[in-house]
Formats: structure tokens, C-alpha cells, sequence
């Protein structure tokens, strides 16, 4: 199966950030991420881009460099936010459990503040536990639709040539 995204330029500054040339628009890079949600996963991803203009041959292959590049840069990204939500939860669990422990073997011979650390040693295994499952679970899937677009076969088309 594969996910289609057609884009229709008809102007080639329209492919280029207005502030960088040698960066895709940001308006196209959202606007591909988002024709991708609500997409099977699994799916190969197919970019037609139809051009107004007349295009050459290298400039199809920088073309193609700058999407794979800027998605390339939103996985890096990604992948050190998640990075960072690892160590966070690993931190947390253990951070609960050692008010556990300190729970069983210190402090419960003090009644308030004893269950105080109960409660603290729970809510930070359960956070750290529910984080991992939810909030990185979401992130690994946004990174594997970051790569499928990464890797998705672009196609150039003259829409000059197509309309006749």
C-alpha cells in the first residue's frame, strides 16, 4: 500500500523557504507531515510534485536533497527529545523506587511522614510508567512517519506536459 501526497507548485519559490533558498518552506514541510496523519503507518510514501515551471534535472535532485535533509533533521530532533524522555522516566522510576524503600526499611516507624514517602514512591513509579507507555509510544511513531517520509520515492511532473 502506499500514501499519496500530490503538491502543486506553481512557482518554484513556492518550494523554497522565503527566508533561506537553500531550506524547503516550512509551509510544505507541515503541509506533507500532515497529509501523512490518518495513514496506515506501514505505508510507502509516494510525493507527486507537479510543477508549473520548467525544472532540470539537478534541480529535481537538490529539490529532493532539501526534503530528505529537513526530515532528516525533524528525526534528529525527535530522536533527542526522546533520548531526553528516557532518561527522565528512568530517573523518575528509580527516584521512586527509593522512596520505597526507604518507605519499608526507615520510615515507617514515623505514621504521617511515613505516608507521605508511600505515597510520593507510587506517584513517581506510576508517572514514570504511564510517560513510557503514552508519551514515548507517540514519539516513536512520529519518528517512524518521519523516516517513511524521509525515504519516500518523489516524483517531478510538468504539469504543462500533463495537461495536454
Amino acid at each position: 500500500m502506499e500514501t499519496l501526497i500530490n503538491i502543486n507548485l506553481d512557482k518554484e519559490e513556492m518550494f523554497y523557504s522565503e527566508y533561506n533558498d537553500q531550506k524547503l518552506s516550512r509551509s510544505l514541510s507541515d503541509y506533507i507531515i500532515h497529509e501523512c496523519y490518518g495513514e496506515p503507518i506501514k505505508n510507502n510514501i509516494v510525493i507527486n510534485i507537479y510543477c508549473d515551471f520548467k525544472i532540470t534535472k539537478a534541480d529535481e535532485e537538490k529539490m529532493i536533497n532539501m526534503i530528505r535533509t529537513n526530515y532528516q533533521m525533524y528525526i534528529q530532533d525527535e530522536e533527542f527529545y526522546l533520548n531526553q524522555e528516557y532518561g527522565k522516566e528512568i530517573m523518575l522510576f528509580g527516584v521512586g523506587i527509593i522512596l520505597l524503600v526507604l518507605y519499608y526499611i526507615i520510615f515507617n516507624k514515623v505514621v504521617l511522614f511515613s505516608e507521605i514517602i508511600l505515597i510520593l514512591g507510587w506517584l513517581a513509579i506510576w508517572e514514570s510508567t504511564s510517560n513510557y507507555l503514552f508519551v514515548i509510544g507517540n514519539k516513536k511513531l512520529k519518528i517512524t512517519r518521519l523516516k517513511k517520509i524521509k525515504e519516500a520515492q518523489i516524483n517531478f511532473i510538468d504539469n504543462k506536459k500533463s495537461l495536454k
